[in-house]
Parts: C-alpha cells; sequence; structure tokens
C-alpha cells in the first residue's frame, strides 16, 4: 500500500523515504568503521566438518576447578592422615619417648611420605598436645606432667560420667553380654597373667562414648583420653581385679537403662583410678 504525503506542495512517496533513509544509516556505518579499529573475529567454538567427522571442541576447564587437581589433594590428605595415625602411635605407644626430638626428614623416610603431609600431621599433634616446639625450634614429643595428668582425669570423669548417663539403655545387650563376658574371663585368670590392655579398659570406654549420640562428647572423650594415654607409669597389676568389677558394674548399670546409675558406677570407676594414681606418686615420692 502506498501512502501518499503532501507538505509545501511536494508529494513524498514513504517507499522513497525508506529508501533514502537505508542510504543514510549505510553511509554513518561506514564512517564509523574508518573512523574506529576493526572489531576482533570470533573464534568458533566448533570447527567446521572435515572429511565426514564432526570434532567436538574440548571444554576450557579451570585449574582450580580440575578433577585431577581434586584427585592429588585428596591424596596428600590421605598421606596426611596415614602419617598423622602411624606418628600418633609411635608417641602413645612410647616408640618416641617423651622429649625425644622429631626429625622431619628421618620420620618421612621412615614413614615412606613426602615431608608436606607429614608436616601436616606434625602440626595436627602440635594441636593436640603430643608434640610441642621448644623455642630454638627443635620439635620434641611432650612430656605430660602428673598435675596436668590428673587435672585431665578430673575432665574425664564429668565427661564419661555424662556419656555414661546418655547410653544407658543405647547400647545393644549382645555387645554388654560380650564385654560382660570378657570381664568374668580376666577375673578367672592368675594375677601374674597377661591380657591386652584393650580387653580392661578400652572398649568399654570408646563403646560408651560413641552410644551416647552427642558427636561432640564423643570427640572430647576420645582427645582426653589420647592425652591420658601419654603418660607412662605403667599398669597396675594389682588393681586388675577391681577394675573388672568396676567394669561390670557399668555394664549392669547400661542394660539397666538406668542412666543416673550408669553415671555414679562410671564417677566411681574414675574416682578409683584417679586415687590410685596419686597413691603410687605419693609412695614414690616417700621412698625417693
Amino acid at each position: 500500500m502506498v501512502v501518499n504525503w503532501y507538505t509545501s506542495g511536494v508529494r513524498l512517496d514513504f517507499r522513497v523515504l525508506h529508501t533514502h533513509i537505508a542510504m543514510t544509516a549505510q553511509a554513518t556505518t561506514k564512517r564509523q568503521r574508518t573512523s574506529s579499529p576493526p572489531a576482533p573475529k570470533l573464534q568458533k567454538s566448533v570447527p567446521r566438518r572435515s572429511s565426514g567427522t564432526r570434532p567436538v571442541a574440548a571444554p576450557h576447564v579451570d585449574e582450580a576447578e580440575s578433577p585431577l587437581a581434586d584427585v592429588e589433594e585428596n591424596a596428600d590428605q590421605s598421606l596426611s592422615e596415614r602419617a598423622h595415625r602411624a606418628l600418633m602411635g609411635m608417641i602413645l605407644s612410647g616408640e618416641l619417648a617423651p622429649t625425644e626430638v622429631i626429625t622431619e626428614r628421618q620420620i618421612a623416610i621412615q614413614l615412606g611420605v613426602s615431608r608436606t603431609p607429614l608436616r601436616e600431621a606434625i602440626r595436627r599433634l602440635e594441636g593436640a598436645r603430643l608434640l610441642e616446639r621448644q623455642r630454638s625450634g627443635v620439635l620434641v614429643v611432650r612430656a605430660l606432667p602428673i598435675e596436668e595428668y590428673i587435672s585431665i582425669l578430673d575432665v574425664r570423669r564429668l565427661l564419661e560420667s555424662e556419656a555414661a548417663r546418655l547410653a544407658a539403655g543405647q547400647i545393644p545387650l549382645e555387645e554388654l553380654e560380650r564385654l560382660r563376658g570378657r570381664a568374668n574371663a580376666v577375673l578367672a585368670l592368675p594375677e601374674d597373667a597377661v591380657i591386652p590392655a584393650a580387653a580392661e579398659d578400652e572398649d568399654l570406654h570408646l563403646m560408651i562414648a560413641a552410644s551416647a549420640g552427642n558427636p561432640v562428647l564423643e570427640e572430647m572423650i576420645l582427645a582426653m583420653r589420647t592425652r591420658t594415654s601419654m603418660f607412662r607409669f605403667g599398669r597396675f597389676p594389682a588393681r586388675r581385679r577391681d577394675v573388672m568389677r568396676e567394669h561390670l558394674a557399668i555394664v549392669d548399670a547400661l542394660a539397666s537403662g538406668n542412666g543416673a546409675l550408669a553415671q555414679q558406677a562410671m564417677e566411681q570407676h574414675l574416682d578409683q583410678v584417679r586415687a590410685t594414681i596419686i597413691a603410687r606418686l605419693t609412695d614414690s615420692r616417700r621412698r625417693g
């Protein structure tokens, strides 16, 4: 459809007007191109098809987001965890004695790891106060003073008695029966019989901590027990039967589901441990 527009006696045709506007736009574009540098051509992400095969461009992956970087990081963490467990085991077993100097190179060779994961393991053990760095910068196994040992026992009494209260009625009866059978078997042994330390103590305490339903409480108990296990005071064969009877009292309270009774039984057990340590120290000082 043609629209006629009369202005000052001149007839304009919209088709002519459209042509004029288009020519003006082309001229403006041409001037802009000559006055400014050409725009860079965009790279196509997919090249043209060649010989019947359509190649696919490899996607760009940031190095920080690379799956290979994640694998390498996980490998370092795994080595660090292995070094942490091995080094802590050497400390708790007495292979590395209190005040003994830790040489990173020697330990790294012994554990079969590089010094990078070993340093991470050392940092964690320093945080747990199993290792300490002296003013000279030398790293040594930390010696646990007797006063600190007693203080940790006091904290353990608070934590583990609460864990026993929470765990009452939560541990499967078959597990408690297993512990009860082990305690009775130890009671039947001769006084001088050698038995694993776990049969005397660890299994019951760790089971209670894990059954309390409080992960933070469990973590704190494990940390306190790790620190007290550093204290080299020897075993107490004369208290073996008493310890087993105390354990049986705890097991019975747990099986009954009586939280208050389980709490009391754990308190009495740890009170006896503390009293025995103090009595041994007093006797040693008197003889010395």
